[in-house]
C-alpha cells in the first residue's frame, strides 16, 4: 500500500470517528511559492485535515480553528503492521 493511499484511508477513518462525513472530503494539494507541493488538504463541512509529508503528520482541525488531533503517519503504519 502506498503512503498516499494509507493517508487517505486513515483521514477518512478518523473523520468518520469524529462524526464527520468522510465521503464529502474534498482533496486538494497546497503548493509553496516555488511550485512544489507542500501539503495535501482534505476538507469536509466541519473539519479540515492537512497531511504534511515533510513532517510525516496529519493535523485535524475544526472549522472554528481548534486543533483536534495530530496523527504521526509513520507510527500509525508501524502500529498497523504496514511497511512504510
Amino acid at each position: 500500500m502506498s503512503v498516499e493511499r494509507f493517508v487517505e484511508s486513515i483521514v477518512k477513518e478518523t473523520l468518520a470517528r469524529m462524526g464527520d462525513c468522510p465521503e464529502d472530503a474534498v482533496r486538494k494539494s497546497v503548493f509553496g511559492q516555488s511550485g512544489r507541493p507542500l501539503a495535501v488538504e482534505f476538507g469536509t463541512p466541519h473539519t479540515t485535515a492537512v497531511w504534511l509529508p515533510s513532517r510525516d503528520v496529519v493535523v485535524f482541525r475544526e472549522k472554528n480553528g481548534r486543533c483536534v488531533r495530530i496523527l504521526n503517519v509513520g507510527e500509525t503504519m508501524r502500529a498497523r503492521g504496514i511497511a512504510a
